[in-house]
């Protein structure tokens, strides 16, 4: 494989995983502003995630009021098998009035506190 090839393979991947870390979410409210929260997910029926739970951690506190629409996003988490696991994650919902809001999930490695 040459070295052209590899580099775009990585980009390709790295592409894709930052995909499937992010959430495309609804702008109902018109709020601006950042935040971090954390999300508790189980597995729900089949191939479904339930979203137990979500904790204001960081950021606008104008965005506490869009805990619900986390709640009812749809996560693609995906559970090993029907053992009962809850898994905690830490995102930044970035939220814009007149644009595209998105949850993204940080990397598991990258989340250094809970503040």
């Amino acid at each position: 494989m040459s070295p052209g090839t590899q580099r775009s393979s990585r980009l390709d991947f790295n592409r894709s995983a930052l995909q499937a870390r992010t959430l495309h979410l609804s702008n109902i409210p018109a709020v601006n502003g950042r935040a971090d929260f954390f999300v508790l997910l189980s597995p729900g029926q089949g191939t479904t995630v339930t979203v137990e739970s979500t904790s204001f951690v960081s950021g606008d506190e104008n965005l506490k009021i869009l805990a619900d629409s986390l709640r009812s996003a749809k996560f693609t988490q995906q559970f090993p098998d029907n053992t009962p696991v809850k898994i905690v994650r830490r995102g930044t919902l970035d939220w814009k009035a007149a644009a595209e809001c998105t949850f993204l999930l940080a990397l598991p490695v990258d989340v250094k506190s809970v503040n």
